[in-house]
């Protein structure tokens, strides 16, 4: 019984040593100057950051583009 563990512990170890992305690679990313006319078009009120719901009515419109 250790036995198989221990092989399958060093079988796993390459698996466990990769190094993977932090950020998922399909997700777009946006420059400067997208997040400030983000920010413009849909901060309704005013105060320089996203609420909740500012937040989903933004994503809402870049998936509809």
């Amino acid at each position: 019984m250790k036995k198989s563990l221990l092989i399958a512990l060093f079988a796993a170890m390459p698996l466990m040593a990769q190094d993977f992305p932090q950020k998922p690679e399909c997700a777009p990313q946006l420059t400067e100057e997208q997040k400030a006319e983000m920010l413009a078009k849909f901060d309704a009120d005013k105060d320089g950051q996203l609420s909740d719901e500012e937040r989903k009515a933004a994503r809402d419109a870049r998936k509809a583009k």
